[in-house]
């Protein structure tokens, strides 16, 4: 498990710089008519699952990423059609089977789906069942439907000032007894994470360990490297063609194969861990499969292979 995954806050008290969200999230829990509709919105990275899964918690939920008996977590960029939408609320349907009353589902991405699955939503959103509640998240939700928007509590989560950044990291080091890796770093990491506390743990995670010389080399090569493997492993989920794939190989400055590899099979581990369809799974442990073994001693040529097999996966 990567240290961001690890140290994720579970608790409204050790949120970092998100005041009005959490101003917001307690207001929710505290009222005695609650809403049952939830969209939390901003940048990549910034904490929209967590604070989803913070609010589940205190809703009484027993949150597990994988699901539980009544705590389901979906990303509609998997999971985006109309009859996916139709099992989601079908299930809200069910009374809860633990004793805390009351069931909970977070839909990731939710502006990838559809506009008849969003059309599926908005019954369920307006009058759902009493024990139901929707934890919607996205990037981009000028995206979803206006009347979606409507029928939700608003939620904003922002990128993060250098400042709150840094005293994340403090914090981290602190608290999980890491090796201090020194102002410095912590600092350059502050600047470079542009607000976003998954890239922040990400570096100091690689950073641990580290002189300070390649510490800081680390840092101002990780953003592109970070940007270059979520762009790789897009077009791999799209299905795009070998040659847009090699392209935007090819464009890809600075290159360290295996950290995009690294990179990219993390990011491919949490699609499997999120997906809800067996097509879906098969297709994510294939390119896990041809992800799997470093690239130390043939570099480039053995990336390019795999990104060449993985792209074939589900093609044949």
């Amino acid at each position: 498990m990567s240290l961001y995954q690890s140290v994720r806050p579970t608790s409204l008290d050790h949120v970092v710089g998100q005041e009005e969200a959490v101003v917001i999230l307690r207001k929710a829990v505290a009222a005695a008519d609650r809403q049952h509709a939830y969209l939390f919105h901003g940048p990549s990275g910034c904490g929209k699952t967590t604070m989803a899964r913070i609010l589940a918690r205190e809703l009484g939920c027993d949150v597990k990423p994988e699901g539980s008996v009544d705590y389901d977590e979906v990303n509609a960029s998997d999971a985006r059609g109309i009859d996916d939408m139709r099992r989601i609320v079908r299930d809200s349907m069910y009374p809860p089977i633990t004793g805390t009353g009351v069931r909970v589902v977070v839909i990731d991405e939710v502006h990838q789906a559809t506009k008849d699955a969003m059309n599926c939503l908005l019954k369920p959103l307006e009058d759902p069942p009493a024990h139901q509640y929707y934890l919607l998240c996205t990037t981009e939700p000028t995206k979803l439907l206006p009347t979606i928007r409507t029928r939700c509590v608003h939620v904003p989560v922002k990128a993060l000032a250098a400042d709150d950044v840094f005293d994340l990291l403090v914090d981290t080091v602190k608290r999980h007894s890491l090796a201090d890796p020194g102002d410095e770093v912590l600092d350059a990491i502050a600047e470079r994470a542009d607000g976003c506390p998954r890239s922040a743990l990400n570096m100091l995670e690689q950073c641990l360990g580290l002189p300070l010389e390649k510490a800081l080399k680390a840092i101002s090569n990780f953003r592109s490297k970070e940007q270059a493997a979520f762009g790789l492993c897009q077009l791999l989920l799209r299905g795009e063609d070998w040659t847009r794939i090699a392209s935007a190989y090819n464009d890809v400055e600075d290159k360290d194969p295996e950290g995009l590899r690294r990179m990219m099979l993390g990011y491919f581990k949490s699609c499997l861990l999120k997906s809800k369809k067996p097509t879906d799974a098969a297709r994510f442990v294939g390119v896990i499969e041809e992800l799997a073994n470093n690239t130390y001693d043939s570099g480039e040529a053995a990336l390019l292979a795999m990104l060449w097999r993985a792209a074939r996966v589900g093609k044949e």
